[in-house]
C-alpha cells in the first residue's frame, strides 16, 4: 500500500512538472512574439486570468484550446498534446487504424517501476526507430 502511495505521489509530480514545463513553454511563444496577455486573450477570444493559469501551470487546456494555441504561435500540434501529456485527435486516429502501434505504446504505459522520463525515452527511441526506417525506405527509391 505504502509503494502504491509513492507511485502515485510520484505521478502527480510528474504531472505538476510537466504543467509547469508547458505553462513556461507558452508563456515563452508569447513574449518571442512581444504578445501581452492581453492581446493574446483578444485574439484567442479567451480571458486573461485563463491564459495565466495556463502559463503559470495551474489548468492544463482542452483538447480544442490546444489546437487553437499550436494554430496560433504555428508550432507542431502533437508537440504541444504531448507537452500536457496528452496526443491529438489526428494521433488518435492513427492508433486506432494501428492497433499493433497502440498496443505497442500502451505495454511501455503499463511497464512497473519506471518514470514517466524513462517512459518518454521509450517512446522517443520508438520514434527513431520508425524516422530511421522511412529515410532508409526513402533512400532505397
Amino acid at each position: 500500500m505504502e509503494h502504491e502511495n509513492e507511485i502515485e505521489i510520484e505521478k502527480r509530480t510528474q504531472e505538476l512538472r510537466r504543467m509547469a514545463e508547458a505553462g513556461i513553454y507558452l508563456r515563452t511563444l508569447r513574449k518571442k512574439i512581444g504578445l501581452s496577455l492581453s492581446k493574446l486573450s483578444k485574439e484567442l477570444n479567451s480571458s486573461v486570468q485563463y491564459l495565466s493559469e495556463l502559463e503559470r501551470g495551474v489548468k492544463t487546456p482542452s483538447d480544442d484550446f490546444i489546437q487553437r494555441l499550436a494554430e496560433y504561435y504555428q508550432v507542431d500540434v502533437d508537440d504541444l498534446f504531448a507537452k500536457y501529456g496528452k496526443i491529438s485527435v489526428e494521433a488518435q486516429r492513427e492508433l486506432e487504424a494501428h492497433p499493433h502501434v497502440a498496443r505497442l505504446f500502451a505495454e511501455i504505459r503499463r511497464i512497473p517501476n519506471i518514470t514517466d522520463d524513462i517512459k518518454q525515452e521509450m517512446y522517443d527511441e520508438v520514434i527513431q526507430v520508425m524516422n530511421k526506417r522511412i529515410r532508409e525506405g526513402e533512400n532505397d527509391k
